[in-house]
């Protein structure tokens, strides 16, 4: 999946993967995440697309659904995968 993902979205400069457990990425980027363009760091603490492929059991992934809810704005994208 990791392949297939940088492949199709290598022409996108602004997107970032992480691989983290979900408590570290909490943890980290609680309070935004910080990008580099141009040379100026800003922090970002809003989603537009979130992929949700971690734990797989209905209470961790609320836990990862409250976390990102009040960080995402109208229109945001939530991809949940190997969950019903």
């Amino acid at each position: 999946m990791k392949e297939t993902f940088n492949k199709n979205f290598a022409h996108h400069q602004k997107t970032v993967l992480f691989q983290l457990e979900d408590t570290e990425y909490f943890n980290a980027f609680g309070g935004g995440v910080p990008i580099y363009l141009n040379g100026k760091k800003k922090v970002m603490n809003v989603y537009d697309l979130v992929h949700f492929d971690g734990p797989h059991t209905t209470e961790k992934v609320l836990e990862e659904v409250m976390f990102f809810a009040p960080r995402s704005t109208i229109g945001t994208r939530f991809i949940f995968d190997d969950h019903k």
